[in-house]
């Protein structure tokens, strides 16, 4: 019995020593002793609440010309990343700003505000023509320029939602994505 008192001694001093609570039955403590008294403390949550948003900055560099638009989708999920409209949360063609000749090579910024706390995935293209769609060539390859979050590897296909995935967290996250052109 004596065992089993020290190693609650030991426990109960562990609570205490980072701040919990507990609930402690009289059967717990031997009859001679007080039962411990708990203070309630917040103790703050592992992950940020549903309710938390944040804002999303996608700098986007190596535009080789200022003419026509910057689209960038978001995706919540795989579904439909990185070429669907499901799971998109939010969908933009952009108009890029001519550059003074002093700004030629300033990467081109976008800001995202009230997103919920979480993982997105985004995709991106350079509209040259002003279409709102990532034109292609005959072999299904880009002829435009596009990007994802994470600059994953190129390969024979578009990334997954997972290569691509960043965690929104916070007041601001920002990301940046490099374009790649055909050719």
């Amino acid at each position: 019995m004596v065992s089993r008192m020290a190693g609650a001694g030991v426990v109960m001093a562990a609570i205490a020593t980072l701040g919990l609570t507990t609930a402690v039955s009289a059967q717990d403590n031997p009859p001679n002793e007080p039962t411990p008294q708990s203070t309630p403390q917040s103790i703050p949550p592992a992950h940020p609440s549903p309710q938390t948003t944040g804002q999303l900055t996608v700098v986007v560099d190596g535009l080789q010309t200022a003419e026509g638009r910057v689209c960038v989708k978001i995706f919540a999920s795989g579904q439909g990343f990185p070429n669907g409209e499901e799971g998109m949360v939010r969908r933009e063609c952009l108009t890029i700003a001519p550059p003074a000749p002093d700004q030629i090579g300033i990467p081109f910024t976008a800001t995202f505000g009230d997103l919920p706390a979480g993982s997105y995935a985004i995709a991106l293209y350079h509209d040259l023509n002003g279409d709102q769609q990532l034109n292609r060539g005959p072999f299904g390859i880009p002829s435009e320029g596009y990007g994802f979050s994470n600059n994953p590897a190129s390969r024979t296909g578009p990334p997954n939602f997972g290569e691509a995935s960043v965690l929104v967290v916070g007041s601001n996250t920002t990301i940046q994505v490099q374009l790649r052109y055909p050719g």
